[in-house]
C-alpha cells in the first residue's frame, strides 16, 4: 500500500497526507493490532464504528480469560439412531444415518433465545462420505454408483445446465479410473479447492478446483511439475484455504509435506526415532475454517487463517500404548515459491513450532474437531482418576494476548480481569526411549479445565467452535453446545414449516433488535425460480465406482435471502491470487 500511495503525483500524494485523521488510523492500528494478538481478522461485515468493535473484541477476550460459561444450548438431536457420517461446519453438524442415504443438517445456535434449525435431505442413493461449507452454500458427497460404470477418459467434460448444479460449478463432472476409489474416503472442501483422498491399497490424492472442474492435483500422476511422488501417504488436510499438508513416511521418522495449491513447498521431518522404534500411524487433526474465506453476516471477527493450530497425532510402533501428540504452529506469508521444495529437519523447525503431548491411554472421546483457530480441546485426566469426576476438559490457548497475559507482559488490553485464569505453559519435553534424545516443543500456551454439564465420559464426541465447546450425547440424541462469549450475530436465518424440497418460507430473526421479519419485509416467500427450490440439484465429480456430487440447496434460506438482498455480500471471486513466501526455517 505504501508503494502505491508513493506512486501518485507527489501533489496528490501531499494532499492525501495532509487530510489524513491521524488519530483514526491510530485507532484502526491498534484495533488490527488487538485482532492479531488473538489470531482473528475483521470479517468485514460490520457497519459498527472502529471503538465499537474494539469494544467487541475486548469482550470476547475477556470472556476467553475467565472461561467461565455464558450459556448452554441443547440442539436438537437426530431424527434416526444409527449415525454413519458425522460433520461438523461452521455453525451446523452435518450426519448421514447408517445407509448413508439420508442427510442431516443441525444448525446451532449460542443464543438460548433461538432454537436451531433442521433441514433433512433424502439422497435416494448410499454416500459413504461428504463435506460441506456453509459459508458457499455448497455441500459434497461420495454417490454410490454401478460397478459397471463406463471407464471413459472423454467423460469428465460435460456441459453444465444451471438448473442441474452448484450455480458457480462450470462443469457437471470430473472422471478418473480407479477400482479401490471410494474406499475408507475422505473428502475435503474449502474455498474453491476439493480434495478426494482414499486410503485403500495405494493411498492415492485428487484436487479439484470444483469451480472450473479443473484437476489440480493426482498423486498418482508423475513427470509433471507440479507433482511430487510422495510415497505412501498416511492422512492429508487443509492448513488453510490454499495451503494444504499430506503426512507421509519417506524415512522412518514420517514428515510432513506441505502444498500451495499445486506448488510443492516443503518437507518438514518429525524427531528422529531410535532404530528399534518405526512410526506406525499418523492422522492431521487440522481444520481449514473454510467459512472465512467467505464470511458471512454472522461473523464479526474471523480466525487469521495465517496464524491457525494444527493437530498432528503420530503413534509409535515400540510402545502401541503411547501416543504422541503434536500441536503445530505453521505460518507462511509473502509472494509466492518460485525455487524446489526443501527438506527442513525436525531441529530447524520442530522446537520453536510445536509443543508434544504424550498420553499412555487411548481418548475416552472421540475429538471431531479439536483444533480451531489457535484454541484446542482435549480429554483432561485427573491424577487419581478413580476418585475425580471426569467432567472437565483441556483448552489450550495459543493466543498471544493469553499467553503475554498470563506471563506478566501487559501489552494487551483488558477489561475487567487482566489476566487469564488458566496456567501457562512454555515448553514441554518427552523423554522416551522411542527418540534418540528429548523431544522438545516450545510453542507457549495457557491451559483452562472448564466444567461440562456431564461426566465427559457420557459424550460420544466433542468439539472446539467459535465460542466454545460442542458436546454429542451418543444415547439421548442431544447436542449441547457451552460457550463463553454471546455471539453477536447480526441476524440468523430459521425456516418454518416444512424442510427439505418442499419449504415454502423463511423468516428472517434479528438477534440485535429482537424481531422477526417475514413477507411485509419481502424475505417471507421462497419463489419457485431460487435455486433452493431443488435441493438435490448437484453436478457430479464422477470415477469408475462412484462419483461426488456437489449441490445447492442445503442451507435454503441463504439462497433465498441471496436473491432478495440489495447488496449480495456472498459473492466472491471465482478465481483468487493466493500468495506467500517461506517461513524463515524455509527460506534459507
Amino acid at each position: 500500500m505504501t508503494d502505491s500511495l508513493l506512486s501518485l503525483p507527489e501533489d496528490l500524494c501531499i494532499r492525501i497526507l495532509v487530510n489524513l485523521d491521524g488519530r483514526s488510523l491510530v485507532r484502526c492500528a491498534m484495533y488490527h493490532i488487538q485482532l492479531y494478538l488473538d489470531g482473528l481478522k475483521d470479517a468485514g461485515m460490520s457497519t459498527a464504528t472502529t471503538h465499537d468493535r474494539m469494544g467487541d473484541l475486548l469482550r470476547h477476550r475477556q470472556a476467553w480469560f475467565t472461561q467461565k460459561w455464558s450459556g448452554f444450548v441443547n440442539a436438537l438431536g437426530p431424527s434416526y439412531q444409527e449415525i454413519s457420517t458425522r460433520k461438523l461446519g461452521e455453525g451446523v453438524i452435518a450426519q448421514t444415518d447408517e445407509d448413508g442415504n439420508h442427510l442431516e443438517i443441525i444448525w446451532l445456535s449460542t443464543d438460548s433465545s433461538a432454537e436451531g434449525r433442521v433441514i433433512e435431505h433424502n439422497l435416494n442413493f448410499g454416500t459413504s462420505e461428504f463435506c460441506i461449507d456453509t459459508s458457499q452454500d455448497v455441500f459434497a458427497f461420495i454417490e454410490r454408483i454401478s460397478s459397471a460404470y463406463p471407464d471413459d477418459e472423454d467423460i469428465g467434460d460435460y456441459e453444465i445446465d444451471t438448473n442441474t448444479h452448484h450455480p458457480l460449478a462450470r462443469r457437471s463432472a470430473l472422471y478418473c479410473s480407479d477400482d479401490n476409489m471410494f474406499n475408507n474416503p475422505k473428502l475435503q472442501i474449502s474455498d474453491n479447492i476439493l480434495v478426494l483422498w482414499t486410503s485403500q491399497h495405494r493411498p492415492r490424492v485428487l484436487i479439484w478446483n470444483w469451480k472450473t472442474g479443473k484437476l489440480l492435483q493426482d498423486t498418482r500422476i508423475y513427470g509433471s511439475r507440479y507433482s511430487v511422488k510422495l510415497g505412501y501417504i498416511y492422512d492429508f488436510d487443509f492448513l488453510g484455504t490454499a495451503n494444504f499438508a499430506f503426512i507421509t513416511c519417506p524415512t522412518g521418522c514420517g514428515s510432513i509435506d506441505l502444498y500451495n495449491g499445486r506448488i510443492y513447498l516443503a518437507r518438514l521431518n518429525l524427531p528422529p526415532l531410535t532404530q528399534d522404534a518405526t512410526l506406525d500411524r499418523l492422522f492431521i487433526k487440522a481444520y481449514p475454517n473454510a467459512t472465512y474465506a467467505h464470511p458471512t453476516p454472522r461473523n464479526q471477527f474471523i480466525v487469521n487463517l495465517e496464524e491457525q493450530i494444527h493437530l498432528f497425532e503420530l503413534f509409535y510402533e515400540v510402545s502401541r500404548e503411547n501416543n504422541h501428540q503434536h500441536y503445530v504452529s505453521l505460518t507462511m506469508h509473502g509472494t509466492g515459491i518460485d525455487k524446489p521444495a526443501v527438506t527442513v529437519p525436525w531441529e530447524d523447525w520442530g522446537p520453536a513450532n510445536t509443543t508434544i503431548n504424550e498420553t499412555t491411554r487411548s481418548g475416552i472421546v472421540r475429538m471431531i474437531r479439536p483444533a480451531y483457530g489457535q484454541r484446542v480441546v482435549s480429554e483432561y485426566i485427573p491424577p487419581d482418576i478413580n476418585f475425580e469426576p471426569l467432567k472437565r476438559v483441556e483448552i489450550k490457548d495459543f493466543t498471544l494476548s493469553a499467553v503475554l497475559a498470563a506471563d506478566g507482559i501487559q501489552t494487551t488490553f483488558c477489561m475487567g480481569q487482566d489476566k487469564p485464569s488458566g496456567v501457562l505453559v512454555k515448553s514441554k519435553t518427552i523423554r522416551s526411549p522411542i527418540f534418540g534424545h528429548d523431544v522438545v516443543g516450545r510453542l507457549p500456551y495457557v491451559s483452562y479445565l472448564p466444567e461440562l454439564r456431564l461426566d465427559v465420559r457420557a459424550y460420544s464426541m466433542i468439539a472446539m467452535c467459535e465460542e466454545g465447546v460442542v458436546a454429542v450425547t451418543p444415547f439421548r440424541y442431544e447436542i449441547e453446545v457451552f460457550y463463553f462469549t454471546t455471539c453477536r450475530t447480526l441476524f440468523d436465518l430459521r425456516l418454518t414449516g416444512n424442510v427439505g424440497p418442499q419449504v415454502d418460507r423463511t423468516t428472517l430473526y434479528s438477534r440485535e433488535r429482537g424481531e422477526i421479519q417475514d413477507d411485509e419485509k419481502g424475505f417471507g416467500n421462497v419463489r419457485e425460480d431460487m435455486p433452493c427450490r431443488k435441493p438435490h440439484q448437484a453436478y457430479n465429480v464422477s470415477c469408475k465406482g462412484g462419483s461426488v456430487r456437489v449441490a445447492n440447496g442445503v442451507f435454503t434460506g441463504w439462497w433465498a435471502l441471496k436473491a432478495r438482498m440489495e447488496k449480495n455480500v456472498f459473492d466472491n471471486k471465482l478465481e483468487r491470487q493466493n500468495d506467500y513466501k517461506l517461513p524463515t526455517y524455509l527460506a534459507s
